[in-house]
C-alpha cells in the first residue's frame, strides 16, 4: 500500500520473514509466511545503544537472546496503514528469562526514540519493589547507555536523558518522560499515556491495584496507536485478574481471530508433567542455553525454600491451585481428586465404627460445610471416609460473588438433625424430613448414625447450637486457634499421606480445597486457611475436614453403626 510504501522509504518499516526456529511454536506459521514491521527500529535501539545494567555483563552491550528479538519483531507488526496491528501484549515466561530488563528497554525506546510526540511512558507494578526493579534498570541503562557501534558517535543515553527518582525525562523532546509508579501509589486519573509496560501482572490482586490497571488500562483512549504491555510469570489465584487475561491470552495464542488486537506469547510447561522433567523444562525456558541451565535448574530444586509450587509457578511457568502445593504426593498435585480415582476401600471393615461431623457454618452470607466422618480403627491407625453437605454463595454471571444470598439456616439445621436423629423416624415432630429423606435438599436416607460429637466453631453459631445441644445433639465448641488447629492439621494430613482417606468426590469440596492454602502457625507448627486472594474465596469444606480430625482425636471411641454397613447414607433412589 502507500502507506507502507511511505513507511519503508522512511525506514520505519521493513519486511521480516524467518524459519521459525527461535519463534514461540503458535507462531512459527506467521514468521515463515513474513510480516511487515517496525520491530527492526527496537531491535537496533537496544543492541545499538543499551547496555547490561547490572549483574556479570554490567556496562556490556546489550544482546537480545532470539526468543525476545522475535518477539519484539512481531509485537511490532504493522497493518496495511502502516500502524501496528496490536495494541496490547501479554507475555508470560518464567523467571530469569530477562523478561523485566527487556520491558525496560521497551520503556526506554518509546521515551527517547520513538517519534511519538510528547510520549507519556509508563512503568508499573503492583509493589514499590517491583517498580524499583524495572525503573531502576532502565535508569542504570540510561545512565550507561553508550553510542552505536560507531554508527552514530556522541549520540548515548546519558546525555540524552535526565534522570530522576521516578521519572526519566528527555529535555530535548518536551513531554517525553518514562515514568515510575507503584500500583496504587497516587492518583492516575487523566493520564495520557502512550505506552505502559506492566510488570508481574500476577501480583495485581487488591482493588487498588485494580483501580490502578483499570486507569492505565484506559489512559491511551487520546492516543493513535498505545500499547499496553503485560509481562508476567504464572500466579496461582484463579480468581485474579492475571488469570483471567492468561485464560484470554491462551484463547488468542490458540487462535488470533478471538482478538486480533492482542499479542499473546505464552511460554508454560504442559499440564501434568513431571516438574523435574528435562523436557518440559525447556518448553517453559526460551532463555535455555543463554541465561538459565536445566543444571543449575536442578541445583535450586535441592533448597528447602524451592518448593514444588514454586519451582512450577516460577520456573516453569505453571499455574497452581494455591500459593503452595501442600497436598501430599499420592494426592492430585492440582486437583482434589474424585474418590473413586483415589484410595481403595479395606476390605476388612471391622466393628469398631464411629462417626463425627464438623461444621463451618455463616451466620449469613458466608459459604458453609458440614463434614461427616466414618472412622475405622485405633487412632494411630486410623481410616477414615468423608462425607460432605456445601453451601455455597453463588456466583454471578460475571463471575463475582452474590452479596444478596444468604445462608438457609433451616437447611443447614434439618441435615444435621438428620444426621444424628435419621430420616426414617415417622414422627410427627421430625420436620427435619419427608418421605424419609432430609429435607435440606441433599436427597440423604439416613439411619441413626449416633455421632461421637458435632464440632463447629463457636464465634459464628453459638445461639443455634445451643437450642441444637437442647435437643439432643452432641455439639462441642472447637474454636479455630492454633493449639486445636495445628495438630488437627498434623492428623489429617497423616491420614492422605498415608492413602488412608476416601471422600465422596464432591465437586463442591474440590473447589473448597483449591482455595486453601497451609501457612505457618505463630505458636509453630502449620495450619489450613483461606488461601489469600483479591476476593473472600470459599474453603468451608476444607476446614470442616480439619475439625472432624480434631473431634476424631479428642471423641471417645464406643462401638457404633457404619454409615456403609447399615446403608446409613443413600442417595435418593438407591
Amino acid at each position: 500500500t502507500d502507506e507502507l510504501s511511505a513507511a519503508v522509504d522512511a525506514g520505519l518499516a521493513t519486511f521480516h520473514r524467518c524459519d521459525g526456529r527461535d519463534v514461540h511454536p503458535a507462531h512459527r506459521e506467521a514468521h515463515r509466511r513474513g510480516f511487515w514491521t517496525e520491530g527492526h527500529l527496537l531491535v537496533a535501539f537496544i543492541e545499538g545503544f543499551c547496555v547490561f545494567p547490572d549483574g556479570e555483563l554490567e556496562g556490556q552491550p546489550a544482546e537480545l537472546m532470539p526468543w525476545w528479538r522475535e518477539a519484539l519483531l512481531e509485537l511490532y507488526r504493522l497493518r496495511d496503514d502502516a500502524t501496528r496491528q496490536y495494541r496490547r501484549a501479554y507475555i508470560s515466561v518464567p523467571k530469569k528469562n530477562m523478561k523485566t530488563l527487556g520491558a525496560s528497554w521497551i520503556g526506554l525506546y518509546h521515551t527517547v526514540a520513538d517519534p511519538e510526540p510528547t510520549p507519556l511512558v509508563i512503568a508499573a507494578a503492583a509493589g514499590d519493589d517491583q517498580a524499583d526493579l524495572s525503573f531502576t534498570a532502565a535508569t542504570r541503562t540510561a545512565e550507561e547507555g553508550r553510542s552505536a557501534r560507531d554508527a552514530m558517535p556522541g549520540f548515548n543515553l546519558r546525555d540524552l536523558t535526565e534522570r530522576w527518582e521516578s521519572e526519566i525525562l528527555v529535555p530535548e523532546r518536551p513531554g517525553a518522560r518514562l515514568r515510575r509508579v507503584a500500583s496504587g501509589g497516587g492518583n492516575l486519573d487523566g493520564p495520557n499515556v502512550y505506552v505502559c509496560v506492566i510488570d508481574e501482572l500476577h501480583e495485581w490482586r487488591t482493588q487498588r491495584n485494580l483501580d490502578t490497571y483499570r486507569v492505565l488500562s484506559q489512559g491511551g483512549t487520546q492516543r493513535r496507536q498505545p500499547l499496553f504491555i503485560q509481562i508476567t510469570t504464572a500466579g496461582w489465584d484463579r480468581e485474579s485478574l492475571c488469570f483471567r487475561v492468561y485464560t484470554h491470552a491462551k484463547a488468542v495464542q490458540a487462535d488470533q481471530s478471538v482478538d486480533p488486537y492482542l499479542f499473546a506469547l505464552i511460554y508454560e510447561a504442559p499440564e501434568g508433567c513431571d516438574h523435574t522433567d528435562r523436557a518440559a523444562w525447556e518448553a517453559a525456558n526460551p532463555a535455555a542455553g543463554y541465561s538459565v541451565s536445566f543444571e543449575r535448574y536442578l541445583e535450586d530444586l535441592s533448597d528447602p525454600e524451592m518448593t514444588e509450587a514454586i519451582a512450577r509457578r516460577y520456573r516453569l511457568n505453571q499455574w497452581t491451585d494455591t500459593e503452595e502445593i501442600w497436598l501430599p504426593k499420592p494426592w492430585a498435585q492440582f486437583a482434589w481428586p474424585r474418590a473413586e480415582q483415589r484410595m481403595p476401600r479395606p476390605t476388612d471393615i471391622g466393628s469398631e465404627i464411629r462417626t463425627v461431623a464438623g461444621v463451618d457454618a455463616s451466620t449469613r452470607r458466608d459459604s458453609t460445610a458440614v463434614t461427616v466422618w466414618e472412622l475405622e480403627g485405633p487412632l494411630d491407625d486410623l481410616w477414615v471416609r468423608s462425607w460432605s453437605r456445601v453451601w455455597d454463595r453463588p456466583l454471578l454471571h460475571d463471575g463475582s460473588y452474590d452479596d444478596t444470598w444468604k445462608l438457609p439456616q433451616q437447611q443447614l439445621k434439618a441435615h444435621l438433625y438428620s444426621l444424628h436423629f435419621g430420616t426414617l423416624s415417622g414422627s410427627p415432630d421430625a420436620f427435619w424430613c419427608e418421605s424419609g429423606v432430609c429435607v435440606c435438599g441433599c436427597g440423604w436416607a439416613l439411619l441413626p448414625l449416633h455421632l461421637l460429637g458435632i464440632g463447629f466453631d463457636p464465634a459464628r453459631i453459638t445461639m443455634q447450637t445451643d437450642a441444637w445441644e437442647a435437643d439432643g445433639l452432641p455439639m462441642l465448641e472447637v474454636p479455630q486457634t492454633d493449639a486445636r488447629m495445628v495438630p488437627a492439621f498434623q492428623t489429617w494430613f497423616a491420614l492422605l499421606d498415608g492413602d488412608r482417606f476416601l471422600h465422596d468426590g464432591q465437586e463442591a469440596v474440590a473447589r473448597h480445597i483449591a482455595n486453601s492454602q497451609v501457612r505457618d502457625a505463630s505458636s509453630g507448627g502449620r495450619r489450613l486457611d483461606r488461601r489469600r486472594s483479591s476476593t473472600r474465596l470459599p474453603n468451608d469444606a476444607g476446614i470442616t475436614q480439619v475439625i472432624c480430625s480434631h473431634v476424631a482425636s479428642a471423641a471417645e471411641e464406643p462401638d457404633g453403626p457404619s454409615i456403609y454397613e447399615t446403608r446409613g447414607v443413600r442417595r435418593l433412589g438407591e
